[in-house]
């Protein structure tokens, strides 16, 4: 199968992929927590703390019983976890209306290729799903991630 075709496969599966139900747990003058699960019935979190200088945020989403492990479970629902993590952002930013978010999705493990494919098709995802006109959106690709800061 060809690289383009694969990345079309991929995109139009991230595409019809529709956020799960959220909800927003926990809140702070410096954070906001909030939840959700996949259709595979696993558990996210997905929290916003307040960075210097303000408002500046820090999203990071993760399993919500694994502490330090912020990939994306390996279970195949990436593209599910990262539309309701935007979608998450859409509501914060709705809210909060903060100056900068900076977050971070893993690379899966896959040729370097198909990662940098993967990292187009979140790129592509962000811009598509993303519904703030008020922020800009800088994506940076590491060897491990990739970084995205949305600023005014």
């Amino acid at each position: 199968m060809s690289n383009s075709f694969k990345d079309f496969l991929i995109l139009q599966e991230s595409f019809d992929t529709k956020p799960r139900p959220w909800k927003l747990v926990e809140e702070d003058d410096d954070w906001s927590i909030y939840e959700f699960k996949t259709s595979a019935g696993e558990s996210y979190v997905v929290i916003f703390s307040q960075t210097f200088p303000f408002p500046r945020y820090e999203v990071e989403f993760r399993l919500k019983y694994r502490i330090a492990d912020y990939s994306l479970s390996n279970t195949g629902n990436q593209f599910e976890v990262l539309i309701t993590v935007i979608d998450c952002i859409n509501d914060f930013i709705a809210r909060v209306d903060p100056e900068e978010l900076k977050f971070s999705a893993a690379k899966p493990t896959l040729t370097h290729n198909d990662s940098r494919s993967r990292g187009k098709v979140y790129e592509r995802l962000v811009k598509r799903f993303l519904k703030t006109k008020s922020l800009k959106l800088s994506i940076n690709e590491t060897t491990k991630e990739f970084q995205f800061r949305l600023y005014k």
